[in-house]
This record gives structure tokens, C-alpha cells and sequence, in this order.
């Protein structure tokens, strides 16, 4: 007879593959809809943050003299000790580095460390900064030939004040630098500002692409394969499709940096004159970014790499180079410090790169990225610096504490407590609107 079928209800059994790829799914919309919280969370206050005007100017770094032989140095949760006279910290058989004898347009890997951190050093102590770290003692400043002969005046590094389009202090986030004993200027820029908001979100804007590459990857395999220059086409490709429907990217923070060079720097600076930039964290990976688009070199400490997202810069900024990748090896120069995220988790880097050991382990990832801790660190293994025979790098978390009391009280005195309220509010709801969002997501896929 005719053969009965049984009507089958959905299925309610998925095999292995099909799990795997919702659990994929899953984490991916997770991560977007996480990535996206934190930028529109990280928007909402630096908008409150600029209609407020409220941008701290209290100092998470201080910088004390405690004796002819000692001199500290307290940044946020780290103490660094500099000894003149006692090598402190310093053990025999360390490993000295390739480029511990080397120069780098007139300066060695230290100066370049030292004139990075004097950029975190509000404006009104630049100066006695760079007078402790380049005392006038130095000989690489004092007895340059060409100041000799009169082609430039001998001298100790010094501030050149700002003299760009009106600024509120807080976005000054470089600090140009004057070496006339080397005929040359250094300009430093400064890492991420804790209470910058758009510091936060530059940090994402900037390497956006390079991110997602990285999660992509895990799940295809063989873009990992890719070359230098094809991630740089599909970098380029992507901005041009949102040039061409009118999203144009917003300008970045270093534009401002960029115009300054161009108007300012650069036209008052005489021929021959050596103009190099120099940064940590956010201030180095934007120092290569500015240096890929006005062919400057540039030394760089624990930066997030610039290799891959330099296209993008190129594409909107210097159009006549798009996806020429090869600039970010231009006359660029890294340390990257054993164990630090920061530096090797967004993007590859160009040019020298010399990665340098971390004492800090006991610290985690955050005591591998200060730069105190490459400064200690250069001075320990290259033990050729005369100004400085030791050093002592330490977790100090009580300064950070008592400078969140006195921002809060200085706030508070200045009428901006409901500024930071309302911050603080802000914040609370994105993380809440965040949780329950991926909440969500693993309950119904």
C-alpha cells in the first residue's frame, strides 16, 4: 500500500559545526556591540567634558630632588629613583643592547626616552624638568663643533613655548623642544591623559581597523597571510567606499599637530635645521603616524604599531602616497619592552625595532608599558650614561590615590563637582546599557 510519511516538527538538534559557528556569531556581536557601548559611552562624555570645560589640571606626576646623589621621579603608580653616583639596580651580566652605543640624529636612546617622559610635565615645569634630566654639565650639549664656530649657540635643551591658533592648555599635547648645542628640535607628544576623554577615544578611532583584522583572524585564518601592502589596499578600498557615500572620517588628533609643523615649526626653523619626533604610548604611535605623513624620523617608546593603519592616514592626509605601507619605515626607530600589550597587541611596526627586557613582571603588562621602566631599564643595560650611574623602578600606588582625593576636591572647589557627576552617571549607565546588551545577545542566539 501507499507509504505514510510523519509530519517532522522543527529540529531541535544542531550538531557540532553549528554550534561552533552560533558561538562565533555570538562573540563577534558581542564584541561589536561592546566596541560600539564603549565609543558612543566614550562620545557622551567628551561631550560633557567640552560643554563643561571641565579639563583637570592637576599633575599625576611630580618630580623631586632629594639629594645631589638622588633624583625621583612619581608618576602616577610608579616612583622612578635616579642615582648620579651609586649603581643601583645594576647587575653584572646584564645584556647589552645593539643600540645602546648608537645615535639617532645627534641624540642616544636615552635622551629620546627623556625628552618623551618631560612631555607628560605640565608647561609651567617643563623647564626645571629638562634642566634636571640635560643638566648643563652635559657634554653633548656643550661643546656641539658647529656652536663652536658660530653656526648655532651651545645650550642645554630648552621649551619653546606655544605660539600656535588658540588652544585650551589641555590639547597642547606635544611640547616642542630646543637643542641648539645639536642644531636641532625635538618634539615630544604625550601619552594618553587618564581624564582626557577624547584621549580614550582616539585610542579606538586610531586603530579601529587593525582590531579588526585581529578578530577576523580568528575566525579566517589566511588573513593572516596577508602582505603588507594588501591590507593596506583593503584599508584604502574601505575609506574610499565611505568617501565616495559622504562619510568622510572626522579629523584625528594629530591634525592639530600636523598644522602646527607646517604653520609654525617649520617656517621658522633655519636650513639644515634637524626636526624629530619623539613619544610614548598614544604619543608614539602618533609621532609615527605625523612622521609617515611629513617623512620625519622619529623615535618611539611602547607605541601601538602604525604599519597597517598608516593607509588609512595616507588616504585622507597625503593622497598623492595612498597605500604606500613603506613609509612607516622611514627613518623610524621603536623600543618595545618584553610583556606589554599595548605595544604589540593593535599592530605591527616598522623600521629598527629593539625590544628591551622588563624587570616589572610583579606589575603585570602596566609596569612593562611605563616609561620609567624603559628609562631604568636603558640605563641598567647600557650603563654608558655619565649622568646617571643606577636607577630603581617601583609600584607606588599612594601618590594616584591622594591626586584622585585632591582632583576631587579641586574639582568640587571650582563648581565643577556636577560636572563630574554627571560623568561619573554617564559612565554607570553605559556599562549597565553594555552588560544587559550582551546579556541579551547569549540569551537569544
Amino acid at each position: 500500500g501507499r507509504r505514510k510519511y510523519q509530519r517532522v516538527g522543527p529540529r531541535r538538534s544542531w550538531g557540532y559545526g553549528r554550534k561552533i559557528a552560533a558561538a562565533v556569531a555570538k562573540v563577534f556581536l558581542a564584541v561589536a556591540v561592546l566596541m560600539g557601548c564603549t565609543m558612543l559611552c566614550l562620545g557622551i562624555l567628551n561631550v560633557i567634558q567640552r560643554g563643561t570645560d571641565w579639563f583637570p589640571t592637576h599633575s599625576f606626576i611630580n618630580l623631586q630632588q632629594v639629594d645631589e646623589n638622588l633624583t625621583r621621579i612619581s608618576h602616577a603608580i610608579v616612583d622612578l629613583d635616579l642615582y648620579s653616583n651609586h649603581t643601583v639596580g645594576h647587575r653584572p651580566g646584564l645584556p647589552e643592547y645593539a643600540v645602546c652605543d648608537s645615535k639617532f640624529w645627534g641624540l642616544g636612546s636615552l635622551d629620546y626616552g627623556l625628552l618623551a617622559l618631560s612631555s607628560y610635565f605640565p608647561l609651567n615645569e617643563m623647564d626645571d624638568a629638562l634642566k634636571t634630566f640635560f643638566p648643563a654639565r652635559d657634554k653633548l650639549f656643550s661643546s656641539n663643533k658647529k656652536a663652536s664656530q658660530g653656526s648655532c649657540t651651545a645650550g642645554p635643551p630648552y621649551h619653546v613655548d606655544y605660539d600656535g591658533p588658540p588652544l585650551h592648555v589641555q590639547h597642547i599635547f606635544w611640547r616642542e623642544i630646543a637643542i641648539p648645542g645639536q642644531n636641532m628640535t625635538v618634539i615630544a607628544v604625550r601619552g594618553t591623559d587618564f581624564w582626557q576623554i577624547s584621549d580614550w577615544l582616539e585610542d579606538i578611532r586610531l586603530w579601529t581597523e587593525p582590531v579588526v583584522f585581529s578578530l577576523l583572524r580568528l575566525v579566517f585564518p589566511t588573513i593572516g597571510a596577508w602582505s603588507p601592502h594588501t591590507s593596506a589596499m583593503v584599508t584604502d578600498t574601505l575609506h574610499s567606499l565611505l568617501d565616495a557615500v559622504g562619510l568622510p572620517d572626522p579629523e584625528y588628533k594629530y591634525s592639530r599637530l600636523v598644522r602646527y609643523i607646517h604653520d609654525r615649526v617649520k617656517k621658522r626653523l633655519p636650513e639644515n635645521h634637524r626636526l624629530v619626533l619623539t613619544g610614548h604610548s598614544l604619543g608614539g604611535g602618533i609621532a609615527h603616524i605625523v612622521a609617515g605623513l611629513e617623512n620625519l624620523p622619529v623615535v618611539s617608546f611602547s607605541p601601538p604599531g602604525a604599519y597597517q593603519s598608516l593607509a588609512k592616514h595616507l588616504y585622507w592626509n597625503a593622497r598623492e602616497r595612498r597605500q604606500m605601507h613603506e613609509s612607516a619605515h622611514n627613518r623610524t626607530v621603536t623600543f618595545l619592552a618584553e610583556n606589554d600589550m599595548i605595544g604589540r597587541m593593535f599592530d605591527s611596526h616598522g623600521g629598527l625595532v629593539q625590544t628591551i627586557t622588563c624587570n616589572t613582571d610583579h606589575l603585570g603588562p602596566l609596569g612593562c608599558h611605563m616609561l620609567e621602566n624603559t628609562v631604568c631599564n636603558l640605563i641598567r643595560h647600557c650603563h654608558n650614561d655619565y649622568r646617571w650611574r643606577g636607577c630603581w623602578f617601583s609600584y607606588q600606588p599612594a601618590p594616584m590615590y591622594q591626586g584622585l582625593l585632591d582632583l576631587i576636591s579641586d574639582s568640587w572647589g571650582q563648581g565643577k563637582g556636577f560636572a563630574l557627576m554627571g560623568m561619573l552617571l554617564a559612565t554607570l549607565v553605559c556599562v549597565i546599557a553594555a552588560g544587559f546588551s550582551t546579556y541579551y545577545i547569549f540569551e537569544s542566539l
